[in-house]
Protein backbone atom coordinates (compact mmCIF):
# COMPACT_ATOMS: atom_id res chain seq x y z
CA UNK A 1 0.00 0.00 0.00
CA UNK A 2 2.71 2.61 0.80
CA UNK A 3 4.40 1.91 -2.41
CA UNK A 4 1.41 2.60 -4.10
CA UNK A 5 0.71 5.96 -2.54
CA UNK A 6 4.63 7.07 -3.08
CA UNK A 7 3.83 6.31 -6.79
CA UNK A 8 1.05 8.40 -6.36
CA UNK A 9 2.43 11.18 -5.23
CA UNK A 10 5.25 10.95 -7.07
CA UNK A 11 3.55 10.65 -10.25
CA UNK A 12 1.09 13.53 -8.37
CA UNK A 13 4.39 15.83 -8.65
CA UNK A 14 6.05 14.96 -11.89
CA UNK A 15 1.87 16.10 -13.51
CA UNK A 16 2.48 19.31 -11.55
CA UNK A 17 5.54 20.27 -12.80
CA UNK A 18 4.69 19.76 -16.02
CA UNK A 19 2.23 21.98 -16.22
CA UNK A 20 4.37 24.96 -15.38
CA UNK A 21 4.90 26.06 -19.15
CA UNK A 22 5.83 29.18 -20.96
CA UNK A 23 5.40 30.19 -24.58
CA UNK A 24 7.04 31.86 -26.85
CA UNK A 25 6.40 33.17 -30.40
CA UNK A 26 9.79 33.21 -32.64
CA UNK A 27 8.23 35.40 -35.62
CA UNK A 28 11.91 35.12 -37.35
CA UNK A 29 15.30 34.10 -37.48
CA UNK A 30 16.27 37.49 -36.63
CA UNK A 31 17.93 37.97 -33.39
CA UNK A 32 15.37 39.48 -29.85
CA UNK A 33 12.04 38.51 -32.99
CA UNK A 34 10.18 36.70 -30.85
CA UNK A 35 7.97 37.18 -27.46
CA UNK A 36 7.25 35.38 -24.27
CA UNK A 37 4.60 35.36 -22.16
CA UNK A 38 5.16 34.21 -18.12
CA UNK A 39 4.36 30.55 -17.38
CA UNK A 40 0.75 28.84 -17.26
CA UNK A 41 -0.44 31.96 -19.58
CA UNK A 42 -3.67 30.86 -21.58
CA UNK A 43 -3.53 30.16 -25.46
CA UNK A 44 -5.00 29.27 -28.19
CA UNK A 45 -3.73 28.71 -32.03
CA UNK A 46 -6.27 27.84 -35.08
CA UNK A 47 -6.26 26.91 -38.18
CA UNK A 48 -7.73 28.85 -41.36
CA UNK A 49 -11.00 26.12 -40.37
CA UNK A 50 -11.14 27.28 -36.72
CA UNK A 51 -10.10 24.26 -35.04
CA UNK A 52 -8.15 24.73 -32.17
CA UNK A 53 -4.40 23.03 -33.17
CA UNK A 54 -2.00 23.93 -30.53
CA UNK A 55 -2.38 25.18 -27.06
CA UNK A 56 -1.53 25.88 -23.44
CA UNK A 57 -2.76 22.14 -23.06
CA UNK A 58 -0.34 21.00 -25.88
CA UNK A 59 2.53 18.68 -24.76
CA UNK A 60 5.42 21.06 -24.69
CA UNK A 61 7.56 21.16 -28.18
CA UNK A 62 7.70 23.47 -30.88
CA UNK A 63 5.03 24.22 -33.61
CA UNK A 64 5.90 25.40 -36.81
CA UNK A 65 3.85 28.09 -38.83
CA UNK A 66 4.11 26.84 -42.67
CA UNK A 67 0.66 28.18 -43.03
CA UNK A 68 -1.86 31.27 -41.72
CA UNK A 69 -2.82 30.56 -38.12
CA UNK A 70 -4.47 33.20 -35.71
CA UNK A 71 -2.84 33.21 -31.91
CA UNK A 72 -5.23 34.58 -29.16
CA UNK A 73 -2.89 34.84 -26.19
CA UNK A 74 -4.80 35.90 -22.63
CA UNK A 75 -2.30 37.09 -20.86
CA UNK A 76 -3.08 37.88 -16.75
CA UNK A 77 -1.39 41.41 -17.01
CA UNK A 78 -3.83 42.90 -19.36
CA UNK A 79 -7.39 42.87 -19.51
CA UNK A 80 -7.80 42.02 -23.48
CA UNK A 81 -5.81 39.26 -25.34
CA UNK A 82 -3.27 39.52 -28.00
CA UNK A 83 -3.48 38.45 -31.19
CA UNK A 84 -1.47 37.46 -33.93
CA UNK A 85 -1.79 36.16 -37.68
CA UNK A 86 1.34 34.01 -38.19
CA UNK A 87 2.29 32.91 -41.55
CA UNK A 88 5.88 31.68 -40.68
CA UNK A 89 7.96 31.08 -37.33
CA UNK A 90 7.50 29.07 -34.75
CA UNK A 91 5.49 28.37 -31.57
CA UNK A 92 7.53 27.22 -28.61
CA UNK A 93 5.88 25.62 -25.65
CA UNK A 94 8.65 25.24 -22.72
CA UNK A 95 8.85 24.39 -19.68
CA UNK A 96 10.03 26.63 -16.83
CA UNK A 97 12.98 26.55 -15.19
CA UNK A 98 12.96 27.32 -11.33
CA UNK A 99 15.60 27.80 -9.30
CA UNK A 100 15.80 28.75 -5.53
CA UNK A 101 18.07 32.20 -5.16
CA UNK A 102 17.90 32.64 -1.40
CA UNK A 103 17.63 31.29 1.82
CA UNK A 104 13.48 32.07 2.26
CA UNK A 105 11.05 29.47 0.21
CA UNK A 106 9.62 32.89 -0.83
CA UNK A 107 12.57 33.74 -2.68
CA UNK A 108 13.12 32.33 -6.20
CA UNK A 109 13.60 33.06 -9.87
CA UNK A 110 13.84 31.77 -13.51
CA UNK A 111 15.78 33.27 -16.08
CA UNK A 112 14.52 34.80 -19.17
CA UNK A 113 16.79 36.29 -21.72
CA UNK A 114 19.51 36.45 -19.07
CA UNK A 115 17.74 38.29 -16.60
CA UNK A 116 17.15 36.59 -13.18
CA UNK A 117 15.16 37.47 -10.16
CA UNK A 118 15.49 38.00 -6.23
CA UNK A 119 11.62 38.02 -4.84
CA UNK A 120 10.91 39.19 -1.36
CA UNK A 121 7.59 38.82 0.30
CA UNK A 122 6.30 40.07 2.89
CA UNK A 123 2.60 40.36 4.66
CA UNK A 124 0.72 43.14 3.90
CA UNK A 125 0.07 45.14 7.21
CA UNK A 126 -3.52 46.86 5.57
CA UNK A 127 -5.05 44.20 4.22
CA UNK A 128 -4.71 40.85 6.33
CA UNK A 129 -4.21 37.60 4.56
CA UNK A 130 -2.48 39.65 1.44
CA UNK A 131 1.09 39.52 0.00
CA UNK A 132 3.28 42.31 -0.55
CA UNK A 133 6.45 41.76 -3.02
CA UNK A 134 9.77 43.42 -4.09
CA UNK A 135 11.43 42.33 -7.20
CA UNK A 136 15.29 43.12 -7.82
CA UNK A 137 16.02 41.89 -11.49
CA UNK A 138 19.66 41.51 -11.99
CA UNK A 139 19.58 44.14 -14.59
CA UNK A 140 19.05 47.01 -11.69
CA UNK A 141 15.12 47.30 -12.23
CA UNK A 142 13.24 46.92 -8.77
CA UNK A 143 9.61 46.73 -8.87
CA UNK A 144 7.22 46.94 -5.23
CA UNK A 145 3.86 46.19 -4.99
CA UNK A 146 3.01 47.35 -1.59
CA UNK A 147 -0.82 47.36 -1.16
CA UNK A 148 -2.23 47.74 -4.34
CA UNK A 149 0.31 50.29 -5.17
CA UNK A 150 3.22 49.70 -6.96
CA UNK A 151 6.12 51.36 -9.03
CA UNK A 152 9.64 50.16 -10.45
CA UNK A 153 12.63 52.02 -10.61
CA UNK A 154 16.29 51.69 -12.52
CA UNK A 155 18.72 53.51 -11.44
CA UNK A 156 16.91 55.66 -8.86
CA UNK A 157 14.47 56.88 -11.76
CA UNK A 158 10.79 55.88 -11.81
CA UNK A 159 9.80 53.69 -14.99
CA UNK A 160 6.56 53.56 -16.82
CA UNK A 161 4.31 50.52 -16.05
CA UNK A 162 1.24 50.04 -18.09
CA UNK A 163 -1.73 47.62 -16.98
CA UNK A 164 -0.70 44.92 -14.91
CA UNK A 165 2.27 45.01 -15.06
CA UNK A 166 3.88 45.66 -18.25
CA UNK A 167 7.41 47.79 -16.80
CA UNK A 168 9.17 50.31 -19.80
CA UNK A 169 12.57 50.84 -19.61
CA UNK A 170 15.53 51.38 -21.55
CA UNK A 171 16.40 47.70 -21.13
CA UNK A 172 13.57 46.51 -22.26
CA UNK A 173 10.03 45.37 -21.49
CA UNK A 174 9.60 43.45 -18.16
CA UNK A 175 6.34 41.91 -17.98
CA UNK A 176 5.14 40.66 -14.38
CA UNK A 177 2.56 39.09 -13.03
CA UNK A 178 1.99 39.02 -9.03
CA UNK A 179 -0.97 37.42 -7.14
CA UNK A 180 -1.49 39.08 -4.05
CA UNK A 181 -3.84 36.72 -2.51
CA UNK A 182 -0.68 33.49 -2.74
CA UNK A 183 2.51 35.57 -3.37
CA UNK A 184 2.59 33.75 -6.84
CA UNK A 185 5.22 36.03 -8.98
CA UNK A 186 5.79 35.04 -12.68
CA UNK A 187 7.63 37.44 -15.23
CA UNK A 188 9.67 37.22 -18.21
CA UNK A 189 12.09 40.37 -19.39
CA UNK A 190 11.92 41.34 -23.31
CA UNK A 191 15.12 43.13 -24.07
CA UNK A 192 14.93 45.93 -26.85
CA UNK A 193 15.99 44.91 -30.27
Amino acid sequence: MKFILTIILVLSALLAQAQDKYLTIVRSDKAFDQVTYPPNTRFELKDAQGQIVFSDKSLMGNFEITEVYELSVYPNYKDEPDHFTLKTGQLQLNKAERLRVSRSSSDWGYMSSGVTVEKSLKPSQRNYGLQNVTLNFSNGVEFTYTDGDYKAVLNGKELEIKGKYLIYSPLGIHKVSFNPQNGKVYWVFEPRS
